[in-house]
C-alpha cells in the first residue's frame, strides 16, 4: 500500500464535509464552522473505508493501477461519510 493511496483516501474522506447543506434558503445563513477534529475524523474514515474496500476486493491482476485506485473512491467516500456522521452525532454537532 502506497502513501499516495493513503493520502488519496484521506482527501476523499473529508469531501463529505465540504458539500453544501440542502435545502437552501435565500439568503443562506452563514454555516457555523466545523471543528478541526471533525475534518481529521472524516479523513481517517476515508482511509479506513479505502483500506476496507481494497482488502475486500483486492487489486486486479495488473496490481495497483490508476483505475483500481479510483474504484477505491467509493469505499473511501463511504468511510468518510459514516465516520464523519458518527462523529457529528456523538460529538454534539448533529444536524
Amino acid at each position: 500500500m502506497s502513501l499516495a493511496l493513503l493520502g488519496f483516501w484521506f482527501l476523499v474522506g473529508i469531501c463529505p464535509d465540504w458539500w453544501p447543506r440542502w435545502p437552501r434558503r435565500w439568503p443562506p445563513p452563514p454555516p457555523p464552522p466545523d471543528p478541526w477534529w471533525l475534518t481529521i475524523v472524516s479523513g481517517i474514515g476515508g482511509i479506513i473505508g479505502g483500506w476496507a474496500f481494497s482488502t475486500a476486493f483486492g487489486p486486479g491482476p495488473d496490481g495497483v493501477t490508476a483505475a483500481y485506485a479510483f474504484t477505491t473512491f467509493a469505499g473511501a467516500l463511504t468511510g468518510g461519510i459514516v465516520l464523519g456522521g458518527l462523529a457529528k452525532t456523538f460529538g454534539g454537532r448533529a444536524g
